[in-house]
């Protein structure tokens, strides 16, 4: 399948139009792939693969992801699950990602799978699971001050990014 056609998926086979043209550009720039797509040999028209076109092209993961989500923006569904969708993604890229994640999603229910707590700092709410079961719910500041395992996985996450060497192993960073 082209790019178009992975982006609109609208379970047919017919001809997306310029109607789905609109949606699929519009997709593709929320989730902030548009550049590296139009720089494709056929840009939206490009195929995803080699192995049926040798005109194809293989994406980097980062940008596979970012195809995968501009689906979802595609979709504009009432409901949207993410699961890890900006595991191979810099920092940057990943806060750009979530950024557009969450205005598109204002109105709608989203759901984040994600081990990465800092991308769902601003979730209206956050179930941490241990062993398949919610051991605490709340939103960000909630479970901080709750001062347990999120906090804990939080301020051990947010310490591997700081550069001050001056916070210790057992400050809470909020």
């Amino acid at each position: 399948m082209t790019v178009s056609e992975n982006v609109y998926l609208n379970g047919q086979q017919e001809v997306i139009g310029e109607a789905g043209n609109e949606i699929v550009g519009k997709a593709l720039v929320q989730a902030g792939v548009m550049n590296q797509i139009k720089s494709l040999p056929k840009g939206t028209e490009t195929t995803l693969m080699r192995e049926f076109d040798d005109e194809g092209a293989v994406l980097s993961e980062g940008n596979a992801q970012k195809v995968i989500v501009a689906r979802a923006f595609a979709k504009a569904a009432p409901i949207q699950v993410y699961d890890e969708p900006s595991s191979a993604l810099d920092p940057i890229a990943e806060y750009d990602l979530y950024k557009s994640i969450m205005q598109a999603s204002i109105g709608n229910t989203t759901l984040f799978v994600s081990h990465r707590l800092s991308s769902v700092a601003d979730a209206d709410v956050i179930f941490v699971l241990e062993h398949g079961s919610v051991i605490e719910k709340g939103n960000h500041g909630e479970l901080m001050d709750l001062d347990g395992e999120y906090a804990k996985m939080f301020s051990m996450q947010a310490r591997s990014y700081l550069a001050d060497e001056g916070v210790g192993s057992n400050e809470k960073v909020d």
